[in-house]
């Protein structure tokens, strides 16, 4: 059974009942919203309150990243225009009301939360990568070739050095031939695909060492 957390405004107690997990917090610090009938915690403020489960910086960072998310034009992107269920204006104000459990890691999170991740992998690929001196990439930009022809969009990439990071989950095992097809277009291009599965992607120091491997041998060195 999954935890329920159910908070009580002040001065109000919070809830004792069999297999809720109650929670006391002032008015100012969790305003309220009405979803479905059921009235619950503000996005940003229920993003603060991730801090007191244990959850690491870098999952803090994809939750966080999925809240923000902009849905901007693309080639053949859905949902256009689509509000975001929060900002991260938002997210770093509601900070700022008090000190909340897990605040350290809060902190640092809400600097790397950004408006382009399209899932949590792509976070946690970003993180990653960034955590060990990388420049950070840029989030599911559409590539073009040199005649104008859509090659796809990246889920990281580093247009500069033509580098691009692909992250393949088991739902990518349905697209594989157009995947494969997919990449050929790239390297066509004079671009690097570094492509990582959810096996790879479970070790962090081998994906952070093939990207730095690629970046320096096309250019870039450390600052």
């Amino acid at each position: 059974m999954r935890e329920l957390h159910v908070s009580a405004h002040s001065p109000g107690r919070a809830p004792r009942i069999t297999d809720v997990i109650g929670h006391r917090v002032a008015p100012g610090r969790c305003p309220v919203r009405e979803v479905d009938g059921v009235r619950v915690a503000a996005p940003a403020t229920t993003w603060a309150m991730l801090g007191s489960l244990g959850l690491s910086v870098p999952e803090l960072v994809a939750a966080g990243d999925q809240l923000v998310r902009m849905y901007r034009p693309g080639y053949g992107r859905r949902e256009v225009g689509k509000a975001p269920t929060t900002t991260r204006e938002e997210l770093a104000a509601v900070l700022e009301l008090g000190r909340w459990v897990g605040s350290l890691s809060l902190h640092r999170a809400v600097e790397l939360v950004r408006e382009d991740s399209w899932s949590p992998q792509e976070s946690f690929l970003r993180v990653n990568l960034v955590n060990r001196g990388l420049p950070e990439p840029e989030l599911n930009r559409d590539i073009y070739s040199a005649n104008g022809d859509f090659l796809g969009c990246l889920d990281l990439s580093y247009p500069e050095y033509r580098l691009g990071v692909e992250y393949h989950g088991v739902m990518h095992s349905e697209s594989y031939s157009r995947d494969v097809e997919r990449m050929a277009a790239f390297r066509s291009e004079k671009w690097e695909i570094i492509e990582v599965t959810s096996a790879l992607g479970a070790q962090s120091i081998t994906v952070a060492a093939r990207v730095e491997e690629a970046l320096r041998a096309r250019g870039w060195s450390p600052r």
